[in-house]
């Protein structure tokens, strides 16, 4: 379970990776992450935080955790 840690990795790629390392053939990771789609659409641009690397999109994500084998 990883609250809002997404957000903050540098190596997005190396962090997935090490999840799917983890994981058992069924186990399952929760993460949460900033979604940037309301973010824009209700200009919530007050969320927006310096240690935050990165925003993503479903898609984003999506692409990210299949091509470590995951899925949303």
């Amino acid at each position: 379970h990883a609250n809002n840690v997404l957000a903050h990795v540098a190596d997005t790629n190396g962090f997935v990776s090490g999840i799917a390392r983890l994981l058992k053939d069924d186990g399952v990771a929760v993460l949460e992450a900033p979604y940037v789609e309301p973010m824009i659409d209700h200009c919530q641009f007050d969320t927006i935080y310096h240690e935050h690397l990165c925003y993503f999109s479903v898609t984003a994500l999506d692409k990210l955790f299949r091509r470590h084998g995951l899925y949303l």
